[in-house]
């Protein structure tokens, strides 16, 4: 999986980044067998003052074989701030997944419907 990672208005460390790219990568476990995974993290504060103290804001995008997922949080702790991200982007993948095993098995019902079907007559 490639990660991108990308700042605004703070600097990333070490610890930073190596946290975001284990939280990322750990999404791989839900997408085996996709044959391109890209990943991009932008991490960054809020500029607007609505709200008192740091406020942190960070967007995923996921490209998984030509499907996209994309996540944005705010939040005053910025590694709280990548679970939540991580989170959101594990429901979606999850969702994703079971849409299509759902439509599957829907399909197989019409198949097992029609040969019932084609075999009482």
């Amino acid at each position: 999986m490639r990660i991108d990672i990308s700042a605004k208005g703070i600097e990333i460390t070490g610890a930073i980044r190596d946290y975001a790219k284990k939280k990322i990568s750990a999404l791989s476990r839900f997408l085996k067998g996709a044959r391109e995974l890209r990943a991009s993290l932008m991490l960054g504060k809020e500029t607007a003052h609505h709200r008192e103290g740091e406020v942190f804001v960070v967007e995923a995008e996921l490209s998984v074989d030509g499907r996209s997922f994309h996540s944005d949080e705010k939040g005053d702790d910025l590694y709280a701030t990548i679970d939540a991200v991580q989170e959101e982007l594990e429901r979606m993948i999850t969702s994703e997944k079971e849409k299509r095993g759902s439509m599957l098995r829907r399909g197989g019902r019409k198949v097992k419907e029609i040969f019932r079907r084609f075999y009482r007559a």
